[in-house]
């Protein structure tokens, strides 16, 4: 999965149709040549060379809330600002212009995505919906390629008979996870009948994939990823090698994040997965102060210019350098 950190946006450049003359045509046979030409090139914008002529997949948006929307980390509670940052606002103004299709998914592993799940949806271009069947508590098994989600109340810190929600970090309470049904099958769409029944048990990505299209289909997703789940059958974050924010897609998905390492958005998927290294302004400024400790320099090492300085994530210049503006 490739990792980057792109501050250039691609030239917003049109290729030409330049076309032959010679004197064996009629003029009315030069005027229809004409006419069509005209009419393709006020139909469609044709890309600089090089770039894909066509995006055929839905675009998909992951978005890390702490760090990356917002400025400072809520889950260990420092946020200093629950208002979106501006690169962030630059990035949804520019999904809502020229990317009509794309979707969001919030992924965080605190419960704080209320915060901008509520800005997204208050925004005028009122783009954005998070059904309430869209949120989802996600794990990933220890020793297979499981991947589980399971569905979160409304009440955030709510006791359901699979999770305990009202722990800082979500405990997982299931007895015997070998008892619940496997989906296998990427056509298998048990999944989908109304609300889903909890837990979802997952054989692998390209199958979660299938599970991620159909919430996509109704709209933008909630998926909180698991911390320490205190169970042998899941992954903690703090397992070596772990990553625990599991996205995959049919779709084209490009995710921001301050810590890019949480993401795991291989497996395979035959779609393009990146996901971008993201520094916020304010932390860019303190980084540039020397008020952030070494950790968090080395965290944000990516986002370092040569001359020393770091420099705040352009989200949107990041997204143009994946994804060819339209």
């Amino acid at each position: 999965m490739p990792v980057r950190n792109i501050d250039m946006a691609t030239p917003n450049a049109r290729q030409y149709f330049v076309l032959p003359t010679t004197t064996a045509y009629t003029a009315t046979a030069t005027i229809g040549v004409l006419l069509v030409a005209t009419y393709w090139m006020f139909r469609r914008r044709v890309p600089a060379p090089g770039s894909r002529r066509v995006r055929t997949r839905r675009l998909v948006l992951g978005l890390d809330v702490n760090g990356t929307l917002l400025e400072g980390d809520s889950f260990h509670g420092d946020l200093g600002d629950a208002a979106l940052t501006q690169p962030a606002l630059e990035l949804l103004s520019e999904l809502e212009q020229r990317h009509p299709d794309a979707r969001i998914v919030l992924y965080t592993f605190g419960s704080d995505s209320s915060v901008v799940k509520e800005q997204l949806m208050s925004r005028r271009s009122n783009r954005w919906s998070f059904p309430p069947s869209s949120h989802f508590f996600i794990a990933r098994a220890v020793r297979s390629e499981e991947i589980w989600a399971f569905t979160m109340p409304a009440a955030g810190d709510a006791l359901t008979a699979d999770v305990d929600y009202s722990a800082h970090d979500p405990v997982i309470l299931l007895a015997d996870p070998e008892a619940v049904v496997l989906i296998d099958s990427e056509q298998d769409r048990s999944h989908s009948l109304g609300t889903p029944c909890s837990p979802l048990r997952f054989a692998n990505m390209r199958v979660f994939a299938a599970f991620v299209d159909g919430l996509l289909a109704a709209g933008d997703v909630v998926f909180r990823a698991a911390y320490d789940p205190q169970h042998p059958y899941f992954v903690r974050r703090s397992d070596p090698g772990s990553a625990c924010k599991v996205l995959s897609s049919t779709g084209q998905v490009v995710a921001f994040d301050d810590n890019h390492g949480d993401w795991d958005m291989s497996a395979g998927m035959d779609a393009q997965h990146t996901v971008v290294h993201t520094l916020t302004p304010g932390l860019a400024a303190r980084l540039n102060q020397g008020k952030e400790p070494e950790k968090m320099q080395k965290r944000h090492a990516l986002s370092r210019q040569p001359s020393g300085k770091y420099v705040p994530t352009d989200m949107v210049a990041a997204l143009h350098a994946i994804v060819p503006a339209v």
